[in-house]
């Protein structure tokens, strides 16, 4: 049986609410360009392949940094590890930065931890991945490995979508 009670919901509820507070103390939210050589990687719960690593400098070169990496005081890189990567291994010398000012080493790799399972949360619509590569490719010229994928994956993708 569980030891579930509301008064522990709510401890943990605090908890939640007073990490929440101190990172909403970061704001207003700004982005700035940091030279690549002044942010460093904190411990990475991910580890890429050299495969991997391929694809993430193949997205980053093809799309760019469109949204900003989030780095602590000390110019660690909290979240964006994999952008962060990519932009140094193909030599971009400036990457968007925010910073999370008021955050402790622990809460930060908590956040990290956190914010790395969201891509993994939910289950990818395959067939409509496919039809998109499919359309970028025809119509836009794009290569599909800019989006990390072989075209033997894509051909599955679109099989899954007329078997369905």
């Amino acid at each position: 049986m569980s030891d579930f009670s509301t008064e522990s919901l709510r401890t943990d509820y605090d908890r939640s609410a007073s990490l929440l507070d101190r990172i909403g103390d970061n704001q207003p939210f700004r982005v700035e360009m940091i030279p690549t050589s002044a942010l460093s990687l904190t411990e990475s719960i991910r580890l890429y392949s050299s495969d991997e690593r391929h694809h993430l400098r193949r997205i980053v070169k093809r799309f760019g940094i469109q949204q900003p990496i989030v780095a602590n005081d000390h110019n660690e890189v909290i979240i964006g590890q994999a952008l962060f990567l990519a932009a140094q291994e193909i030599g971009i010398t400036e990457v968007p930065v925010t910073r999370l000012k008021a955050i402790g080493q622990l809460e930060a790799q908590a956040l990290s931890v956190a914010y790395a399972r969201l891509g993994e949360i939910g289950k990818p619509d395959q067939a409509r991945i496919g039809e998109i590569m499919l359309r970028c490719e025809v119509e836009l010229g794009y290569d599909i490995s800019d989006f990390g994928y072989e075209v033997a994956q894509v051909d599955l993708m679109l099989d899954m979508g007329t078997d369905e």
